[in-house]
C-alpha cells in the first residue's frame, strides 16, 4: 500500500512539473532562452520515459510543442530545441510517434532539409527526427518514399560528404557539423530502407553505388568514422535483396570491398585499427552474398577465406567480433566448394574446431558447427581421388613429422574434449533415468544416444571386414549336467582404426566374459580400458587357477586316505577349463532320518564354485581334519551360505558415479575398471545405482 502511495505522489509531482514548463513555453514567447531552457527541461523529465511522455501529451503539449515548431514568429534556436524535443518524445512513446508520423510532418521536414538559410544545426535536428519516424515504422518509411524525403536525403548524402570537392568549399569551423549531418542522413537512410525491410526504397537507393565505390577508394583507411556509416548503409540496402546485390556488384562495388578486406586482414596482426575495420567489411560482405551462390562463388579468386581465417586468428581481434567473422566464413563455405578447400588447405579446422570446444559464447560454437557442417563434404573428398590429394601428390615428403603427430594428438584431445561436454550436456537434460536390473547372465548395457554433432563432424568408425574365420570353441557348466552345452563363435580379423579395438567396435553382445580374451589376442592394438582389462582377466585366472591345482590335489589325496568321502567331488570331472562366467552347482540334498524343513534354495556366489561341497565340510568336520591353510574355513550352517552386506563406502559411491558418466550402463566394465571391495558383483552396482537415482535416497 505504502509503494501504491508513493508511486501516485510521484506521477502528481511530475503531473504537476510538466504542466508548469507547458505553461512556461506559452506564456514567455517573448523570452526565447526562458522557453528553450524549458523545452531541455521536458526532453530530460521524458527521456526514456514512456509513461511522463503520456501525462505530456494528455496535457497537449506534443501538439503545442509542434506548432511551435512551426510558428514563424519563433526564434530559431527555440525552433530546432523543439524539433529536438519531438525527436525524443516520438523515440520514447510509440503513440507519440503514430500522431506525429502524417503526411503535413514530412513535408515540413523535406521543406526544413531543402531550404538554404537553415542552419546546419536545424537541418541535422530535422534529419533526426526524421529517422525516429521512419525506424521500425512501415508507415513512415512509406511517407518517406512518397514525400520525397528519401530523395531529398540520398541528395544530401552525396553534397555532404566530408570529403567532397563538388559542393562549397568548407571551413575548418563547419567540418564538424557537415560531418555529424552526413552521419545522420546516413542513419535516416538505413531506417529508410531496413528494418523493416522496404524493397522499393532499397531500389531507390541503388543509385547511391557508383558514388560509394569512388569514396571507398578514394578514402584513407584510418578514417574509421566515414568508412563505417558507408559500410552500414551498403548493409542495410542489399540485406536480402538479390536485385539490389546484383546491382551492387555490377557497379563495381563488391570487388573493391572485397579487396579493402584482403588488404586490411593481411595487417589485421599487427594493427588494431585494421582488425577493427576488417570485422566492419566483414559484415557488409556477409550481407552482399547471402542467399546468392553466384556472388560468393565469385570471390574465390581473390582468397578471402584465408584471410577471414588470419583474422579469426588474430590477437586483436575483440571475442564479440568473432561471430560476424564466422558468419562470413559460414555464407561463403556453404555454396562453394572451391571456399571449402580453401578452407582445408590453409588448416581452418583446427582454428574451428578450437572456437567450437573452447569459446564460451553459444552463438559463436553454432557459426562454428554451421563451418564445419559446410565443409564436410570437403572433409570427404580427401581421399586418393579428392582435388586435395591431387595437389599434396606433386609436393616433397614432409621432414617434420614429429610436429604433425603432435598437432594430431592435439586435436584428438580437443574432439574428446567435445566429446564428453556434449555427453555430460545430454546426461543432464535426462529427466528420469531408469538403469537396467536385469542379472550378469542377461544384462546388456545400455549405449548412451549418439551426438548429432559428432555425427555431423566427425566420420563413422571403419566397419568390421570379416576375413578368414577363426572357430573358437567353449564350454559352459550349468546347474545340471544334462544342460551342458557346446557352442561355436566366429571371430574375424578385425579391421579397426588406429583408436578403437576390435572390443569397441564389435556390437556389446558379441563381447562376453567368455570371448573377450580371444578377441583382445586376436586384435594387434587395444585401447586403454580394454588392455586394463585384459591385465585383471589374466590375474583372476592365475588366482582361480592356482586355487583349482590346490584343490586337485587335495582331492587326490582325500581319495587316496578315504574313498567314500571323495565320492561328492567326482561331479566336477566333466570341467575341462577355467573361465570367468560364475558356474552354478546344487549340493546333493543330505539325507536325514527325521521330518525336517525343506531349506530354500539360494543362488551360489562366483566364489562358491572352488569351495568344497556341503556334504564334504560335514564328513570333514565328523572325521576331524582340518582345513588347508590357504583355504577359508567356511561354517557348516546352511544359513552361513549367504553373503555378509558390505555397505557402499564414499570411495565406491564416487567409482559408481564415475564409471556410470564413462561407461554408461556397462556394470562388468566398472567392476573392472574400478577398485571395488572384494565380492561386489554387476548386480549389486546395477541396484546400488538404481537407489541412488531414486529421489530421498542419502549418499
Amino acid at each position: 500500500m505504502d509503494k501504491t502511495e508513493v508511486c501516485v505522489n510521484n506521477r502528481n509531482t511530475i503531473k504537476r512539473d510538466l504542466s508548469l514548463l507547458l505553461a512556461c513555453l506559452k506564456f514567455q514567447m517573448k523570452c526565447p532562452n526562458l522557453q528553450k531552457q524549458a523545452l531541455l527541461t521536458i526532453h530530460s523529465i521524458c527521456e526514456k520515459r514512456e509513461d511522463n511522455v503520456d501525462l505530456f501529451r494528455q496535457l497537449g503539449g506534443v501538439a503545442f510543442v509542434y506548432s511551435l515548431y512551426k510558428s514563424s514568429i519563433v526564434h530559431s534556436d527555440v525552433k530546432e530545441t523543439a524539433l529536438f524535443t519531438l525527436g525524443t518524445l516520438a523515440e520514447a512513446n510509440v503513440y507519440c510517434k503514430n500522431s506525429l508520423c502524417r503526411k503535413e510532418t514530412f513535408l515540413d521536414l523535406a521543406g526544413c532539409l531543402m531550404k538554404e538559410d537553415f542552419t546546419l544545426a536545424q537541418k541535422r535536428v530535422s534529419v533526426y527526427l526524421l529517422f525516429v519516424l521512419v525506424a521500425n515504422n512501415k508507415l513512415g518509411q512509406t511517407l518517406a518514399q512518397t514525400t520525397g524525403c528519401l530523395d531529398i536525403l540520398l541528395d544530401r548524402f552525396r553534397t555532404t560528404f566530408p570529403l567532397s570537392t563538388t559542393g562549397a568549399t568548407m571551413k575548418l569551423a563547419g567540418a564538424t557539423q557537415t560531418y555529424q549531418l552526413w552521419a545522420s542522413v546516413s542513419s535516416a537512410l538505413c531506417g529508410c530502407v531496413n528494418n523493416p525491410q522496404n524493397e522499393e526504397s532499397q531500389r531507390i537507393c541503388v543509385a547511391a553505388f557508383p558514388i560509394m565505390k569512388v569514396w571507398l577508394q578514394q578514402i584513407s583507411l584510418s578514417r574509421t568514422d566515414i568508412f563505417q556509416p558507408i559500410c552500414s548503409f551498403i548493409a542495410m540496402t542489399v540485406a536480402n535483396n538479390p536485385f539490389v546485390q546484383e546491382n551492387f556488384f555490377a557497379s563495381g562495388g563488391l570487388e573493391t570491398l572485397t579487396l579493402a578486406l584482403v588488404r586490411l586482414a593481411s595487417t589485421a596482426d599487427t594493427s588494431l585499427l585494421s582488425c577493427q575495420l576488417s570485422v566492419i567489411i566483414s559484415k557488409t560482405l556477409s550481407a552482399c552474398i547471402t542467399d546468392n551462390s553466384a556472388l560468393a562463388s565469385g570471390l574465390a579468386q581473390y582468397g578471402v577465406v584465408s584471410h577471414l581465417l588470419s583474422l579469426l586468428a588474430s590477437p586483436h581481434l575483440d571475442p564479440q567480433d568473432r561471430l560476424p567473422v564466422l558468419l562470413t566464413l559460414g555464407h561463403l563455405t556453404e555454396t562453394s566448394g572451391e571456399h571449402q578447400s580453401q578452407l582445408i588447405q590453409c588448416g581452418g579446422l583446427p582454428l574451428i574446431i578450437t572456437l567450437l570446444t573452447e569459446d564460451t559464447c553459444e552463438e559463436v560454437r553454432k557459426a562454428a558447427t554451421f563451418v564445419l557442417q559446410a565443409c564436410k563434404q570437403a572433409t570427404m573428398c580427401l581421399g586418393a581421388d579428392g582435388p586435395i590429394a591431387k595437389q599434396v601428390e606433386n609436393l616433397k615428403p614432409f621432414t617434420n613429422m614429429e610436429g604433425f603427430r603432435h598437432s594430431a594428438r592435439d586435436l584428438l584431445r580437443r574432439i574428446d574434449l567435445l566429446e564428453m561436454r556434449q555427453l555430460k550436456d545430454v546426461g543432464e537434460e535426462q529427466e528420469d533415468i531408469n538403469p537396467p536390473t536385469l542379472p550378469e547372465e542377461q544384462g546388456q548395457a545400455s549405449v548412451p544416444p549418439a551426438l548429432p554433432l559428432a555425427l555431423h563432424l566427425f566420420k563413422p568408425p571403419l566397419p568390421v571386414r570379416q576375413t578368414k574365420p577363426q572357430e573358437i570353441r567353449w564350454t559352459d557348466e550349468l546347474q545340471d549336467s544334462e544342460m551342458s552345452k557346446a557352442g561355436r563363435a566366429i571371430v574375424g580379423e578385425q579391421s579397426v582404426s588406429h583408436s578403437r579395438c576390435a572390443g569397441c567396435v564389435l556390437p556389446f553382445e558379441e563381447v562376453t566374459s567368455r570371448t573377450f580374451a580371444t578377441l583382445q589376442s586376436s586384435c594387434p592394438h587395444s585401447c586403454d580400458m580394454h588392455k586394463a582389462l585384459q591385465e585383471a582377466t589374466e590375474q583372476f585366472r592365475i588366482r582361480h587357477c592356482n586355487l583349482y591345482l590346490r584343490k586337485e590335489h587335495h582331492d587326490n589325496t582325500v581319495e587316496r586316505t578315504d574313498p567314500e568321502r571323495a565320492e561328492p567331488q567326482r561331479c566336477s570331472e566333466n570341467w575341462k577349463g577355467i573361465t570367468l562366467t560364475p558356474l552354478h552347482r546344487r549340493a546333493k540334498k543330505d539325507i536325514s532320518t527325521g521330518p525336517a524343513l525343506a531349506p530354500l534354495k539360494r543362488r551360489h556366489l562366483p566364489g562358491d564354485r572352488l569351495a568344497i561341497s556341503h556334504i564334504e565340510r560335514r564328513s570333514r568336520s565328523k572325521s576331524g581334519h582340518k582345513a588347508l591353510d590357504d583355504q577359508p574355513k567356511i561354517n557348516t550352517d546352511h544359513c552361513s551360505t549367504r553373503r555378509r552386506r558390505k555397505d557402499f563406502s564414499c570411495e565406491e559411491v564416487h567409482y559408481l558415479l564415475s564409471g556410470v558418466e564413462k561407461f554408461g550402463f556397462s556394470w562388468n566394465s566398472i567392476l573392472w575398471s574400478y577398485p571395488f571391495q572384494p565380492g561386489r558383483t554387476n548386480v549389486d552396482l546395477a541396484n546400488k545405482y538404481r537407489r541412488l537415482m531414486n529421489p530421498g535416497c542419502r549418499l
